[in-house]
């Protein structure tokens, strides 16, 4: 079974509290309730990544509470220079940082965000 985690740059969890709706940041595990489904790299996307060089690059779409965090660290946070890690645990591992620059969010509420693959 896969799971996923938000994380900052300290290691510490990005959750959504269910009661308030509200992003809060914890030194506990905090899975998602969904997990990011891959999608293809966006044709306007991929010039941002000549500059990552070697590194591999994958675009997710999350819904949910995943994408409640996204749109808050955007929207409430720094924009484009959030800091946020993607760790999917279980048959296809993934660890990467987010790139808020790719950042799409659907009519449905639900993002699309690439990740740098470390």
């Amino acid at each position: 079974m896969e799971v996923a985690y938000l994380q900052n740059k300290k290691g510490k969890y990005y959750s959504v509290n269910q009661i308030t709706q509200e992003v809060e940041l914890d030194d506990k595990e905090n899975p998602l309730m969904g997990i990011p489904k891959e999608v293809p790299v966006r044709k306007e996307d991929e010039s941002n990544y000549r500059t990552y060089n070697d590194f591999k690059q994958k675009r997710f779409r999350f819904l949910r509470d995943g994408a409640l965090i996204l749109r808050n660290l955007y929207l409430l946070g720094i924009g484009i220079e959030s800091d946020c890690t993607l760790r999917i645990e279980g048959d296809n591992f993934t660890v990467g940082n987010l790139d808020f620059t790719t950042m799409v969010v659907e009519g449905t509420g639900n993002v699309e965000i690439n990740c740098i693959i470390y």
